[in-house]
Order: C-alpha cells, then sequence, then structure tokens
C-alpha cells in the first residue's frame, strides 16, 4: 500500500496548486519542496515493484501530476476576491459542507472579514475608477468630480477607501507624484515597524550634526547641532512637527534598504536613497498604507503610538474643507507641501471612517478657491452617498468622532 499512500499525499498537493490559480501563484511557490520531494523519491518507493507490470502507471501519474502542476498557473480562480489569508485557510483546512449564505445581488462589496487585495488594484488616468462594489455614484456627483479634475490644468490624484466595506475609489491613483512631507507617513510606519521588531528602540540616541539641518518646516533647525535625540522624540517631530531635520536623522539612522524593501514588498517601485530623501508616491501607494496603520493601531503598542501622534498631527488641510463646512470629526494625517506639490492623506474619523488621500501639483492653495479644498468635501458627499447606497448612516455635521477612534492625546503638555 505504500505507493497508494504517496500517490494520495502528492494528489493532494497538486490539487491545491488549481485551486490557487493565478492570483496566488506566489503563495503556492511554498510548496515546491513537496513536488521536489516527490521527483527525488520516486527511485525509492517504487524499488522492490515489478517494473513492468508498474512503469504504465507510474508513466501515467508522473504525466498527471506535472499537467495539473502546470494548469496551476494558467487557471483562474474563482476566489479572486479573497485575500491571501483567506485562501491559506481554505487551502489548508478540511472540507466542511456548510449552507450558502445569504447574499444581496443588488449589494456587493468586501467586508471586514473578506477584505479583497488592494494592491490588485489599477485605475485609469482619465475617468473615475469605483471597485469592490456595484454602488454607482449620481450623476450630479460623478460630473462634480471630473469637471474639478478637467478644470485642474495640471496633474492630480486621489484615492478613498471605505473601512468597513473596502469599497475603493480613484482616479489617476497609479501616478507617481513628487512627495513632499507625505514621505514621512511611511517612512515611519517602517520605523515603528522595526523598532516593534526589536531591531530599533525608542530610547536609542542620534546625534544631530550639521549636514542634517534643512529649512522649511520643523522645530530642529532652530537649535544648535550636536545635540543626541531619542528616537522616540525625533518621529514624534517628525509626525506631528513635519520636521525635516529628524526626517533625515532617521533616515540616516534607520537607513533606506529597509524601507524599499517594505514598499517593493507591496508592490509599488518608489524607492528613496541618499541622493533622493523624498522621492515619489502614488495616492493609491499611501492610501494602502494607511489601510495598514488602521490595522495596525490595534496590534501593538507601538502601532497606538504611531496613531495617536498622526490623529494630532499639525498641518492639517484636511481640517479646512471639513471645519468649515461643519464636520467636526477627527482626522488621522500626514500632509506635505514642496514647489511643486500640496497633498494631505489620511484617515477621516467619523462613525463610518475612510482613508483618503488627495495629491495636486499645486504650489499652494488658497481654502476655498483650491482645488484641493473642493475636492476633499466632493469626495465626502461621494462617500456619503455611498453609505446611503449601504444602508448606513452618511456623515453628520456637528458630531464628534467616536471616542474609541481617537485615543487621549498624552503628549499635551
Amino acid at each position: 500500500m505504500k505507493i497508494f499512500e504517496f500517490l494520495k499525499k502528492y494528489t493532494v498537493v497538486v490539487r491545491r496548486y488549481i485551486n490557487n490559480g493565478v492570483k496566488y501563484c506566489k503563495n503556492s511557490f511554498k510548496r515546491l519542496p513537496e513536488l521536489k520531494n516527490f521527483f527525488k523519491n520516486i527511485s525509492s518507493i517504487t524499488a522492490g515493484f515489478d517494473t513492468k507490470k508498474y512503469a504504465p502507471l507510474a508513466v501515467a501519474v508522473v504525466f498527471s501530476l506535472v499537467a495539473g502542476y502546470s494548469l496551476s498557473f494558467i487557471n483562474k480562480s474563482d476566489d479572486s476576491e479573497k485575500s491571501i489569508e483567506a485562501v491559506n485557510y481554505i487551502q489548508y483546512q478540511p472540507a466542511e459542507t456548510t449552507a450558502p449564505a445569504e447574499t444581496s445581488e443588488e449589494i456587493v462589496t468586501g467586508s471586514e472579514t473578506e477584505r479583497p487585495d488592494l494592491l490588485e488594484d489599477s485605475f485609469s488616468k482619465t475617468e473615475l475608477e469605483i471597485l469592490h462594489t456595484n454602488f454607482k455614484p449620481s450623476e450630479q456627483i460623478e460630473s462634480e468630480i471630473m469637471q474639478l479634475v478637467n478644470n485642474y490644468n495640471k496633474t492630480c490624484s486621489f484615492y478613498m477607501v471605505d473601512l468597513t466595506d473596502y469599497a475603493v475609489f480613484g482616479y489617476n491613483s497609479d501616478t507617481y507624484i513628487p512627495t513632499a512631507s507625505t514621505i514621512k507617513c511611511p517612512f515611519a510606519f517602517y520605523c515603528y515597524n522595526e523598532i516593534e521588531k526589536g531591531n530599533h528602540s525608542f530610547d536609542e540616541t542620534v546625534l544631530y550634526k550639521s549636514g542634517y539641518y534643512s529649512s522649511g518646516t520643523g522645530v530642529l533647525k532652530d537649535y544648535g547641532n550636536g545635540t543626541y535625540y531619542k528616537v522616540g522624540d525625533l518621529l514624534y517631530y517628525m509626525i506631528h512637527y513635519s520636521d525635516n531635520v529628524a526626517f533625515l536623522m532617521l533616515q540616516d539612522y534607520f537607513g533606506y534598504e529597509g524601507y524599499n524593501e517594505m514598499i517593493s514588498d507591496m508592490g509599488f517601485e518608489t524607492f528613496i536613497n541618499g541622493q533622493i530623501k523624498w522621492g515619489k508616491l502614488s495616492s493609491h501607494e499611501l492610501g494602502y498604507i494607511w489601510t495598514q496603520i488602521f490595522d495596525y493601531r490595534n496590534e501593538c503598542e507601538e502601532g497606538a503610538i504611531f496613531y495617536e501622534d498622526l490623529v494630532y498631527a499639525g498641518s492639517n488641510f484636511f481640517n479646512w474643507p471639513f471645519t468649515e463646512a461643519g464636520y467636526e470629526y477627527n482626522i488621522a494625517h500626514k500632509s506635505g507641501w514642496a514647489s511643486p506639490g500640496y497633498h494631505d492623506s489620511g484617515i477621516v474619523l467619523s462613525d463610518n471612517p475612510f482613508v483618503i488621500v488627495v495629491m495636486t501639483e499645486s504650489e499652494g492653495e488658497t481654502r476655498d478657491s483650491s482645488f484641493f479644498y473642493n475636492m476633499s468635501l466632493t469626495l465626502n458627499e461621494l462617500h456619503d452617498e455611498y453609505l446611503e447606497y449601504m444602508g448606513r448612516e452618511p456623515s453628520e455635521k456637528g458630531v464628534k468622532s467616536p471616542s474609541e477612534l481617537v485615543p487621549e492625546n498624552s503628549r499635551a503638555k
């Protein structure tokens, strides 16, 4: 019975490859050692058998297994909306017979337990894209959005994600734009992850050298060099004050390679180095990282500290349109402006929180006359329409953020 146990084992392996499909073939490579062992052990397993009698069977089995493995690279999975984590769970758990869940044919979207793969999304450079839902905006809202875009006459981009259902809204979201200070958010995300892993600590110190001096935003530029600062304090200065000196000190201390690997592993193509310290980002890239930050806040102490600093970060461009329109929500964010470049990215902490990123090539904005101002409010209206479609309450003016989304400001003096 030795050969039949062997065939049963490796038939299951190949079936996994077939079910996995193209979308998850990268994850399937983890199982390659089993197939290598299959070919390696053929001779030992068939030893002692009548080769003339079993040769046709062995050839047929090997051919079937190789064919099945090859098909895994061209077979399209019916589970294309499932996350990699969900698919892994399905692959390695025993099959269960359960009644199909009731679903609505009119509403199609992601969910908290079955999150779509936001990294696989792509976006048009000429029209509004709405993904992971069959919601359609009103003609008025869609027209307002495209009119703002068409009248701008410069490069612009936006990205929005509902953090309950993970429906996505975007325009030109894959175009890379000079970051200004928005780069400080993903770089801080990398630093906090390194501290969580034990590779660094908040109490380590970095010497402020004259070469780190940078004009522009921040407070450290006003102090003399030659002072040691704790990593935890530099992270706070970089986010709260958008401190350029702190950013350059942390870049030099943590390095570029690990950050670039993190971005590359996400599937994005941007990078920084000793000569390109600010680089470029897409609104898709920034928005995706914000979805990770929202999860990270509940995963560890480092994530909670990072999130708190973002909630109370200064230079909040989104506060202008939202506050003047009557909304009182907190907005965790990281903005950036340069020449050219006027961006903000973050999470609107309403009862139905959502990620919002707006990037422009403006050199400065003047509130109600600006593209940024009007686009931010119009995207909020688009999100409200989506909430109504989903049967949830739209945003309310004069209502504060839910307390569970707004941590106490432990750094307030």
